[in-house]
């Protein structure tokens, strides 16, 4: 019987530390690196309890972030990721940060984008559409590798009278 190795974790980076602040423009050219670098990502990520985790928020600070797809359930790792194109049309969700325990925040974002980036694992090219929960973890993400946080958006108010 063989011993299943467990993935290293990694300490997450916490609000205010000025890390999270920074621009992401490192590249990995080693792929057996970033192969490293991806399954702590992903292994943080579970075993904090998230759905997305971007580089800084581990220290490093590489143009990459992981995240699971809500809609199928799908592990992505995101190599040099942008957004090609954002509806017009936007959607509200309460959004939450392993960086900034115990703060969650109403953000509006486009509902539907159009998404680039080289596939962590195998480096090729992926594009492609997605949608509401899904676009927004994506944006999330995209956002920590610009030293954007969720308390950089403004809050979003809900008008109560529409849930009664």
């Amino acid at each position: 019987m063989t011993k299943r190795r467990s993935k290293k974790t990694l300490p997450i980076v916490e609000y205010p530390n000025d890390a999270l602040r920074a621009k992401c423009t490192l590249t990995l050219p080693d792929t057996k690196y970033r192969r490293k670098i991806i399954e702590e990502l992903f292994a943080t990520m579970i075993k904090n309890g998230g759905v997305g985790l971007a580089s800084p928020q581990v220290g490093y600070y590489f143009d990459l972030f992981v995240m699971q797809t809500q809609k199928d359930k799908f592990f992505q790792a995101c190599y040099q990721p942008s957004i090609i194109y954002a509806s017009k049309e936007t959607s509200t969700e309460m959004e939450g940060c392993l960086s900034i325990p115990g703060v969650s925040r109403l953000v509006e974002r486009p509902k539907k984008i159009v998404v680039s980036h080289l596939d962590g694992w195998t480096g090729n090219k992926v594009e492609g559409w997605l949608t509401d929960l899904d676009a927004h973890i994506f944006q999330h993400e995209l956002d920590h590798l610009s030293g954007r946080l969720i308390i950089d958006h403004p809050e979003v108010k809900i008008d109560e009278e529409e849930y009664d």
